[in-house]
């Protein structure tokens, strides 16, 4: 499991993840949403969303477990902000590439990697992790991510293209709309404000 320092985590989360994960024999990598979880984003996706207080955040879980129960989305890569990945997938794989500078995109060379040896990654919707994002490198982000995604282009040039079709095809719509009805409040009422990223009342 690949989890990072500013995640909030619901209850049974791992036990949950890996119950996807060996759902078929060929899932290599599962990947929840997210309030910040880049094509995993909710109720936004490729979106910051506001970052739930822990309850919040277990009730969205909660709604998430009832409305996507037993569901695998097919992605092109995980993210490594939570990233379950199974033992038969490190085997075969191996570690995390140290090719990269720290903190970003080697958890997509190593899902990417998993899916030409063979793998699948795929998205839990029934499962919801909380994610601040930016909280260890900050400043350093942006230099970090061009190093490294120059690395990513070289050894994956179509990915970026994929990544592009994906958000265009939002396979996880269905998904998010059915965490959105299955939500305790109204949606008139959530607390995410869509056109200001502002927490409401």
């Amino acid at each position: 499991m690949l989890l990072n320092s500013d995640t909030l985590v619901p209850p049974g989360f791992v036990d949950r993840l890996a119950d996807v994960a060996h759902s078929a024999s060929n899932i290599g990598t599962v990947t929840p949403l997210s309030n910040n979880g880049d094509i995993f984003s909710f109720p936004t996706p490729n979106d910051v969303n506001p970052m739930p207080g822990y309850d919040e955040m277990v009730a969205i879980d909660r709604a998430a477990s009832m409305a996507n129960a037993e569901s695998a989305v097919d992605v092109a890569s995980g993210i490594g902000f939570c990233l379950y990945i199974t033992r038969a997938c490190l085997d075969s794989v191996g570690e995390l590439s140290d090719n990269f500078e720290r903190g970003y995109l080697e958890d997509v060379d190593l899902c990417l990697r998993a899916r030409a040896g063979g793998f699948r990654n795929v998205c839990a919707p029934s499962v919801y992790v909380g994610h601040h994002g930016s909280k260890s490198f900050q400043q350093e982000k942006r230099s970090l991510v061009l190093r490294n995604l120059g690395i990513l282009d070289q050894r994956f040039p179509s990915y970026r293209v994929e990544c592009r079709a994906f958000e265009i095809a939002d396979p996880l719509r269905p998904a998010r709309a059915a965490l959105e009805r299955a939500l305790p409040w109204p949606a008139e009422r959530c607390w995410f404000s869509r056109a200001s990223g502002a927490a409401l009342p």
